[in-house]
């Protein structure tokens, strides 16, 4: 992870004093090895160094090419590096040296827009052509680096952060409110998710490209879609499991490239315990590496599962485990710390996930500055709730009655329910149109008194953004994907809210402590294997994300691998942080969040709710207020250093 941003002026305007400067100073954190910039007329560049691989330490950034024509800032790791330099050879291509970023450049010089397709690895860069004056930009196929921006009538300005971007002359610091609903109604993920939670910044999509000129010709490429050309096949399971061995391999070792130790955030679920060992399985070709784990346990191990899992995880694959406490917060974070993590920077995303911030803020003291974790574990295995179907039509009525009987017992989201109930929701589930399902849940929405959006938000927000049509549609697309068959059912959780969700503040607090996130389950390599994958290998016996099970038995013990619970122990740091808040304020009266009278977010909610938030009954109203004071305040320091 580093840091980019650029700055393009139209109608020849020069790139005014301090603009790019402030952009590049903004992300410091996610930059700590250097920041360079570089401007010439209309155009300005900026890259913010963070050395994460061995060959990074190489790299001089913005990268110009031999004539002086091109220049490049990049944020990634390239995972095909031989077959670019091999396809480079063929060209006779002699690349100046061994860096990322100077294998796509000479990639970008002989194939041009094209090149993203050819490109494997997380990464966001921007190439400016002098000739053309046109300024190309990328995000990788799944999300994994962060690429915003802001077009106005005066300038286009891309970022590898959102806020930073309110530093720009016409850029407001307005939330969107499409995102505050998003935050405020369960369910509500209907919207145009290229926005981002500011009204003037975007989002560059995943598998996108965006050309713009000094001209103001705007032009959006997406390549590179997940939908597969066929679906796998395999003769057995053993077969199968030895083929997701083969590319789960590849993408847990391409992200072991870092300078230092490999390190990884690990939980006691599935998807950490599949990458530890497979981290432990690779680590011999790594001479002289150790592998370092972070997690966090309970104060008292006996009574956690959680706790008892990860224990088991790290004593057998990591050498070296660090922990922090939970509730008491001992170990190496501290209340201090969390309060600093939740309350200093709020925002609705980063506050929900103060877990894996805080083993950021760990790691770096440690001196790691790459941690691999698993948070896409869940959509990249996922397989339907309502799956009997497929093994009906695979194996017959008496697989199916087996497998509802087995579901009860070791589903994860199933475990408890009765076979019969299982077996009735699967049965109304397809044996009922998609138009008819639909009618009967509206109906059941309209009868209830707490499912309805006006519960939580006011009427004119709610009817301004048309929330209960909106989300209606929403269900019904979603009820026809899953009608259409597991692929399209998986691809409709996948993109575009699946992974980008899920990396989205993953990316920003790593960023804060110059930390870059590697996540091997949202390599797109796994994730076109499994949805290419038939769903008898997803899921077998009850058992969700079978194969990885299977698959690392011989790795991790029975009581890891055959866990069907969903412990977290995320919730303590979110429960301490609210509690604490007061106390953080008064502690920092100049960053003091809450303000007599505050009607910030007030104003989206109905009249209950108000009483609520004014009273800070519900702590998603403290963070949501925080955040938009935040809003104010960021904007009034970015005022006041461009008017320096």
């Amino acid at each position: 992870m580093s840091a980019v941003a650029a700055v393009l002026r139209f109608r020849g305007e020069p790139v005014r004093d301090g603009e790019i400067e402030n952009l590049i100073e903004g992300m410091q954190a996610r930059g700590p090895d250097g920041i360079t910039t570089w401007r010439d007329g209309s155009i300005a560049l900026a890259h913010g160094m963070l050395h994460g691989t061995p060959e990074s330490l190489g790299e001089q950034q913005p990268l110009v090419a031999a004539d002086g024509r091109y220049r490049m800032i990049w944020d990634g790791r390239l995972d095909n590096r031989d077959e670019l330099r091999h396809d480079l050879e063929l060209h006779r291509v002699i690349p100046r040296n061994e860096t990322d970023p100077e294998l796509v450049l000479q990639t970008y010089l002989l194939h041009g827009e094209t090149t993203p397709k050819r490109l494997l690895g997380d990464f966001a860069f921007a190439v400016w052509d002098s000739v053309e004056k046109r300024l190309f930009c990328v995000r990788d196929q799944v999300g994994a680096r962060p690429l915003y921006y802001v077009l106005t009538d005066d300038l286009f300005a891309m970022a590898s952060e959102d806020e930073v971007l309110l530093a720009l002359p016409g850029v407001s610091n307005k939330p969107n409110e499409e995102r505050i609903a998003y935050a405020l109604v369960p369910g509500f993920d209907c919207f145009d998710w290229q926005q981002s939670w500011l009204e003037d910044v975007r989002i560059l999509m995943p598998a996108t490209a965006l050309t713009v000129t000094a001209t103001r010709r705007v032009r959006r490429i997406s390549y590179a879609p997940l939908w597969p050309e066929y679906v796998l096949s395999f003769s057995s399971f053993a077969e199968c499991e030895e083929a997701f061995l083969d590319v789960f391999g590849a993408a847990t070792r391409a992200r072991m490239r870092v300078n230092g130790n490999v390190a990884a955030l690990v939980s006691g679920g599935m998807d950490s315990a599949g990458i530890c060992a497979m981290v432990r399985r690779k680590l011999d070709e790594l001479p002289g590496k150790r592998f370092r784990t972070y997690s966090a346990i309970s104060d008292d191990p006996e009574s956690s599962v959680e706790t008892q899992s990860i224990l088991t995880l790290t004593k057998s694959l990591a050498d070296d485990a660090h922990y922090v406490s939970v509730p008491s917060f001992t170990g190496m974070v501290n209340l201090d710390d969390l309060l600093n993590i939740a309350w200093s920077r709020p925002h609705p995303v980063d506050n929900s996930i103060l877990l894996p911030a805080a083993m950021c803020l760990a790691a770096s003291r440690r001196g790691d500055r790459v941690l691999l974790h698993g948070a896409s574990g869940d959509v990249a295995m996922d397989s339907p709730l309502y799956y009997l179907r497929y093994v009906y039509g695979d194996c017959g009525l008496r697989a199916m009655w087996r497998e509802c009987r087995l579901s009860a017992k070791n589903h994860t989201y199933l475990h408890g329910h009765s076979p019969f109930s299982i077996l009735a929701h699967n049965l109304y589930r397809w044996g009922l149109p998609v138009g008819l399902r639909t009618l009967l849940s509206r109906a059941k929405q309209r009868l209830s008194t707490s499912a309805t959006s006006s519960d939580a938000i006011n009427t004119e927000f709610a009817d301004r953004l048309n929330v209960e049509r909106r989300m209606d549609q929403a269900r019904l697309r979603a009820r026809r994907a899953e009608a259409l068959g597991p692929i399209a059912d998986q691809l409709n959780a996948l993109q575009p809210i699946g992974v980008v969700r899920g990396l989205e503040g993953f990316d920003r607090v790593a960023g804060r402590y110059g930390v870059e996130l590697r996540d091997p389950w949202s390599d797109v390599r796994v994730l076109r294997f499994f949805v290419a994958l038939p769903l008898r290998y997803k899921i077998r016996a009850g058992w969700t994300k079978a194969l990885a099970r299977d698959a690392f038995e011989s790795d991790c013990s029975e009581a890891v691998v055959r866990r069907h619970d969903k412990e977290h122990l995320g919730w303590h740091f979110n429960v301490a942080a609210w509690n604490g808040a007061q106390a953080f304020d008064a502690r920092n009266a100049s960053v003091g969040y809450r303000v007599p009278g505050d009607d910030r977010l007030n104003r989206f909610l109905d009249t209950a709710e108000s009483e609520l938030h004014s009273s800070d009954a519900n702590p998603l109203y403290r963070v949501l207020d925080a955040w938009l004071q935040h809003l104010e305040k960021h904007s009034s320091a970015a005022a006041i250093a461009m008017a320096k």
